[in-house]
């Protein structure tokens, strides 16, 4: 057996002994949840972020689109009337402009909910 050989088969048996040593003994990696708990440094207190009152969403069918108002008939019945702008991000697979939206695309609308109910979109994925 050549010299490098031997060094590759001595050091994948180190390697091996090492990983089984550390299973046996609950450390590193291989430690209980409880274990890595114990040692893992304090974190600060993660918050959850809030939803604003003000979010709006539609999810349905387009029902009209004139290029800055779209309709859309809710998966639950009632039409949304949906307002867009220069800022409106537009996802959907015939382009990235509100006019790429066509009538009977399902959509989805991301945005701040007026109060007559209708929504200003931030952002419209669908297709």
């Amino acid at each position: 057996m050549s010299n490098q050989r031997r060094f590759v088969v001595i050091a994948g048996i180190g390697i091996g002994l090492v990983l089984a040593w550390m299973m046996a003994f609950d450390i590193g990696p291989f430690a209980s949840p409880t274990e890595r708990a114990a040692v893992a440094p304090a974190q600060p207190a993660q918050t959850t972020p809030r939803v604003q009152a003000n979010t709006g969403l539609a999810v349905g069918r387009v029902a009209a689109n004139n290029g800055a108002v779209l309709t859309v008939n809710g998966v639950l019945g009632g039409p949304t009337v949906v307002h867009t702008n220069t800022a409106t991000k537009v996802f959907v697979l015939r382009g990235t402009k509100v006019s790429s939206v066509a009538v009977g695309d399902r959509v989805i609308v991301f945005g701040d909910k007026k109060s007559d109910g209708s929504v200003i979109a931030k952002m419209i994925v669908g297709g």
